[in-house]
């Protein structure tokens, strides 16, 4: 059986051009038959990735200390999909990250998977330990290629307190103590016990013999615990200790306090005989 297959002038560039088309032959019963030839397309098409970075920071809140020591850390998280590069984490001056709260540094990097994915990982940040005193407000910085997932922060560093005044007054007498920076509005001095009274400027009365924990708060809410062998330094917000500064020897007495777990040192001794 002879076949005959007709083509038209520019079938042959077609057949050219599509050589990875399929070819149907759809009958030839006889030598007078003609055979038609279908061309049918393959269309291949490719799936579009996004290079996304996904950063939660809604549980950052403003951070403070005082100077010389690390802030409170704070968390947040960061994930990614489709990336051609590793995210890239930087913070601003005075700034630490960290990913297991131990090692910490001014930026890291999260590399990516075959994938290009990166899973969620929990940041933690905190004002450095060596931060200098004033506003420390700037962007964390989150990028992978021409993604971002960029951030503000605030933060504050107060200079060092003192406290400065005598540990020692008479029954009967009184003595003055100095709180650096500005009073808080309301009670800035404050007594633990009844054994002295302390007035708004930090004049001390003595009442009768003992001893007492004398604090300070400034307006910036932290407290600070006079005491002859330190000052702490509580900031009021989160109710953890800012600092501890060292003034004198040793303490008279100590209170320990278990609805928050610290020591307050005290700094009055009263005596009769003095």
């Amino acid at each position: 059986m002879l076949l005959t297959i007709l083509f038209m002038r520019n079938s042959f560039k077609i057949l050219f051009f599509y050589f990875l088309l399929f070819v149907n032959v759809i009958s030839a019963s006889s030598k007078n038959d003609i055979i038609s030839i279908n061309f049918s397309e393959n269309v291949y098409s490719e799936k579009s990735v996004v290079p996304i970075i996904n950063v939660n920071s809604s549980n950052i809140n403003s951070f403070s200390t005082c100077l010389g020591t690390a802030s409170q850390q704070q968390t947040f998280t960061v994930s990614g999909s489709g990336l051609s590069n590793d995210i890239s984490i930087s913070v601003p001056s005075g700034y630490e990250i960290s990913l297991d709260g131990t090692t910490w540094s001014s930026s890291l990097s999260l590399a990516i998977d075959g994938s290009g994915d990166v899973s969620t990982r929990t940041i933690n940040i905190r004002i450095a330990a060596n931060a200098s005193s004033g506003s420390h407000n700037g962007a964390v910085t989150i990028s992978s290629g021409s993604e971002n997932g960029n951030f503000n922060i605030t933060g504050n560093v107060n200079t060092i307190p003192n406290i400065t005044g005598t540990s020692n007054v008479c029954v009967g007498s009184t003595l003055q103590l100095t709180g650096t920076g500005t009073a808080a509005v309301a009670n800035p001095w404050t007594s633990s016990t009844s054994n002295v009274t302390v007035d708004s400027s930090g004049l001390i009365s003595g009442i009768s013999a003992g001893n007492s924990v004398i604090t300070y708060v400034d307006s910036n809410q932290s407290i600070y615990v006079a005491n002859e062998d330190t000052v702490t330094v509580i900031n009021t917000t989160t109710n953890l200790t800012a600092a501890t500064i060292n003034v004198g020897d040793l303490p008279y007495f100590g209170t320990y306090v278990p609805s928050n777990g610290y020591l307050y040192v005290g700094n009055v001794s009263l005596n009769n005989n003095i």
